[in-house]
């Protein structure tokens, strides 16, 4: 006897587990957003564009570090009556609830409940989508609109839809607005799409006219700010400047499995070694043409960060290949299609796979973020505390660049509605009696003595601060 259908297509024990995964989901994040202090890059988020509004978050690019359409949907959250962290970071878990309900409908439509169990639960406790769960930042957002994106296409790879082609096309954009590297994600996705138009699934009038909206609208989103920053802010600044082709390569020969332990937070080499071996297996032995294409778009897009870091001559960060983190679940999916095919096995076993995922995934995660998300992190909040403690108010940091700790100390201060005024490095003598508290990098000499009515109430390897004494009450 077949189960009746108990909800938005679902039936009741499918729509019982997806309920019950995303209540877990959100309540050990919640109880992760609360535990974890402010993160650098955070800080610097929200005291650049989230605090000063929209019009900053348009216009400025600094560094860079504005996920400029993140920075944007932190504005309007900057206005909830809760604490700052937990408005700054509300956005994310929001967004990977809806991501990861999404995952399951898309996968539940091509494959039995029983295959999808397992990818579901570790794409929503995987260490990536952990991590941006909790953390504010924009790639959250890159995987949201590569998972839309891809389901867009796959449905072109069965039948030409234009709902399906307006919504990758505004994926497209708002994935680019979120951070340029976007440009990795879409360009594996412009490679399958001639492939669709080689197979005569997309017009050559269509595809054109996609690009060329694409790239007319993310034009003209970023014009504020090539207008107030330059071109080069976005694509020569220190994290995008090319290097030497045979440096990529020799990080490729030496850390190339290690650009994907970010999406599990363990070694991942032998787990993509054997998910390729599978999935090429699969186009040997499939009859399916679909599955065909399925499995060679998948390892187009697992071998793509090879490609671009080699054409692009960089060597970006192991979090800007978040996106793998969908062709991996799809993948894995596949292959356990085929698995089930072969050695049937019963639901119970699924299901207990997959609490054991959970924890294992769990445990990876609390391993590798013990108490901050970054080990820095804890020196920032040590002594944005000792600070707020002295009650300063009026602060001197002696150095050009913006040091992490003043990032720390200001987020501190606007977070408690605390005062505080800052001054930056200056080549002229001051009077630095006018200030509470004097921070500058070891080594440095600086243009102004300091005075004996300062003490040294912190020191590291790196800094040095010096705070006003207290003066005596009569």
């Amino acid at each position: 006897m077949k189960s009746k259908v108990y909800f938005i297509g679902l039936k009741k024990e499918e729509y019982i587990y997806l309920i019950t995964i995303i209540i877990l989901y959100l309540f050990i994040n919640l109880f992760r957003i609360n535990f974890y202090p402010i993160y650098i890059d955070e800080a610097f988020t929200y005291l650049n564009f989230t605090s000063k509004g929209f019009v900053s978050s348009l216009t400025d690019y600094p560094e860079p570090n504005n996920h400029v359409f993140f920075s944007l949907i932190s504005n309007v959250f900057y206005y909830f009556p809760f604490d700052t962290i937990l408005n700054l970071r509300l956005p994310n878990i929001i967004i990977g609830g809806i991501t990861s309900g999404i995952l399951y409908f898309f996968l539940r439509k091509e494959f039995s409940h029983k295959v999808v169990i397992i990818p579901h639960i570790i794409f929503t406790f995987s260490y990536i989508f952990s991590f941006y769960s909790v953390f504010a930042r924009g790639y959250m957002l890159i995987i949201f609109f590569t998972l839309i994106s891809f389901i867009c296409l796959y449905h072109l790879s069965k039948q030409f839809n234009s709902i399906d082609l307006i919504i990758f096309s505004i994926c497209s954009i708002l994935g680019f607005y979120t951070i340029p590297i976007y440009l990795y994600v879409f360009a594996t996705f412009f490679i399958y799409l001639c492939f669709l138009l080689y197979k005569n699934h997309l017009t050559i009038k269509h595809f054109l006219i996609l690009n060329l909206v694409i790239g007319i609208c993310v034009i003209l989103l970023y014009s504020p700010i090539i207008y107030f920053n330059g071109i080069e802010a976005i694509t020569n600044n220190k994290f995008t400047q090319k290097i030497e082709r045979t440096v990529v390569l020799d990080y490729i020969n030496f850390n190339g499995k290690g650009i994907y332990d970010k999406l599990l937070g363990v070694k991942s080499g032998l787990i993509l070694l054997l998910l390729t071996i599978c999935l090429i297996f699969i186009t040997i032995i499939s009859p399916n043409k679909l599955k065909h294409q399925t499995a060679l778009a998948l390892l187009l897009f697992l071998y793509s960060p090879f490609l671009y870091m080699l054409i692009h001559s960089v060597i970006p960060g192991a979090r800007t290949w978040c996106f793998i983190l969908i062709p991996f679940v799809f993948g894995i999916t596949l292959i356990l299609n085929e698995i089930y095919k072969i050695t049937p096995i019963h639901k119970s076993f699924v299901y207990l796979g997959g609490i054991l995922l959970i924890i294992i995934q769990s445990h990876i995660f609390i391993k590798s973020n013990p108490k901050y998300a970054h080990p820095f992190d804890q020196v920032g909040e040590t002594i944005a505390q000792k600070v707020i403690k002295k009650g300063y108010q009026n602060f001197y940091f002696d150095n050009k660049d913006l040091l992490s700790e003043q990032v720390f100390i200001e987020f501190e201060y606007h977070r408690k509605n605390k005062i505080i005024h800052v001054k930056n490095h200056s080549s002229k003598t001051l009077n630095l009696d006018l200030f509470d508290c004097v921070i500058y990098k070891n080594g440095v000499i600086l243009n102004q003595k300091i005075s004996e009515n300062f003490i040294e109430i912190y020191n590291d390897n790196s800094i040095t601060i010096m705070g006003k004494r207290k003066r005596k009450t009569q």
